[in-house]
Parts: C-alpha cells; sequence; structure tokens
C-alpha cells in the first residue's frame, strides 16, 4: 500500500504544481503568500515521505489544516476551492499515518 499512496502523493503534487503554475488563484492581499507557504509545507511532507510515513501523514494533515485557513479566513473568492481540492491529500494522510502505525507496531 505504501508504493501505491507514494504514487498518488507525486500525481497530487504534479497536479499541484500545474496549479500554481497556471495563476488560477488570487493575486491580491496575502493569499498568494498562504498559497505558497502551504506549497512548501506540502514539499516538507512530501520529502518526509520517503524517511518516515506517520510523520508525513501529520504534515500533510496541517497541510490541510493549512488549507482549510485559506478557504476561510484568507480566500477572497472561491473560498471552498482550497478545502474541496485538498480533500484527496487528506484522505491519503490519513492512510500514510495507519501505514506508519502499522509499521512501527512491526518493529516493536
Amino acid at each position: 500500500m505504501s508504493k501505491i499512496l507514494k504514487i498518488l502523493t507525486t500525481i497530487f503534487g504534479l497536479l499541484y504544481v500545474l496549479f500554481l503554475i497556471s495563476g488560477s488563484y488570487g493575486h491580491s492581499g496575502s493569499e498568494p503568500l498562504v498559497i505558497y507557504i502551504m506549497f512548501a509545507v506540502f514539499l516538507i511532507g512530501y520529502v518526509t515521505m520517503w524517511k518516515n510515513e506517520l510523520y508525513c501523514g501529520l504534515i500533510f494533515v496541517l497541510w490541510w489544516i493549512g488549507m482549510w485557513y485559506l478557504g476561510v479566513f484568507v480566500a477572497e473568492q472561491d473560498k471552498g476551492a482550497a478545502v474541496v481540492m485538498g480533500f484527496p491529500l487528506f484522505i491519503i494522510a490519513i492512510l500514510f499515518i495507519i501505514s506508519g502505525i502499522k509499521k512501527k507496531k512491526a518493529t516493536q
């Protein structure tokens, strides 16, 4: 299951990069800054994915909470889009957490 999660996360990351390149998000206020900060959090989680799945899942959950912040408090238009587009990664994060816990129990 771990390999499938890594492939799905990589696909999500590629789509995320395409979204950033397209520039189809707000260009005023603090919205672009928050979007790039959240991308940096995603990248930290992505790098962590190759070393520790449990921490990766926790970082991606933190990322999704940040997307809620973006959608509720920062975005001027399409307020729910960040949460909806981030939901697949939230599911992947939960699966990473479960996989990480199982691996941790197996090594004990």
